[in-house]
């Protein structure tokens, strides 16, 4: 009888460590970043602030890693709001080719990568008003996607909707209900901001809201 098992528990004992050995992917920075507009801004989105802004109408942000450093995963942080864009990577020609599409979506985005040493975020400004204004970008390595990264979804049913008049206000008074709902209990939970506040303050309500434990996105204002 005992001898049935053996098997068994050699194959748990293997999934076991398979999972421990899954590590968690590193933050990578750049060899270099460029742009081909407000290129003595391009720093800003390199400096952790959110109040430092890189904006522009056309054209790209170029960015090029270390040969032993490749990308495999691109977070941004748009300023006010989210604009059309697309993420181009080299093909093999050394030609810059089409590889993700956003729309107006979410001020946080996540895009994985295929692990390339270059790449490029080029602006799909069809209307000709509205600016690309990007306060962050960070970048993954290979690997188990960190927690911090943001990645936002859209619900349609939620077990909790909570209204709240102003950024910070989920906090200050609903501190302790949401992570014991979204992230210990993991509820669907849905925010509405009758306010939106200043751009700055609409990029910490979402730093906030992920480390409660809430996945949804949330309606501002």
């Amino acid at each position: 009888m005992i001898k049935r098992w053996i098997p068994l528990c050699a194959l748990l004992a293997l999934l076991l460590c398979g999972g421990a050995l899954a590590e968690e992917a590193k933050e990578l920075y750049p060899k270099a970043i460029s742009a081909t507009a407000n290129n003595a801004s391009v720093r800003n989105l390199l400096d952790g602030q959110y109040k430092t802004v890189w904006y522009a109408k056309k054209g790209y942000v170029q960015v090029d890693m270390a040969e032993d450093e490749p990308v495999y995963g691109l977070y941004l942080c748009h300023f006010k709001k989210a604009v059309e864009h697309v993420i181009q990577i080299p093909d093999e020609s050394g030609a810059y080719v089409d590889y993700a599409f956003h729309s107006e979506e979410y001020l946080h985005q996540f895009t994985p990568l295929p692990g390339v040493t270059s790449f490029r975020i080029a602006i799909r400004n069809y209307d000709g008003k509205n600016m690309l204004d990007l306060t962050e970008l960070r970048l993954i390595g290979e690997g188990e996607v960190p927690g911090w990264v943001q990645r936002w979804e859209t619900l349609e049913k939620a077990d909790m909707l909570l209204l709240s008049a102003h950024p910070d206000d989920e906090l200050l008074w609903f501190g302790g209900t949401l992570p014991t709902y979204a992230g210990e209990r993991g509820k669907q939970v849905q925010l509405v901001y009758l306010a939106h506040g200043d751009a700055r303050r609409k990029n910490e309500l979402l730093d906030g809201l992920w480390t409660c434990g809430v996945h949804a996105y949330p309606v501002i204002g």
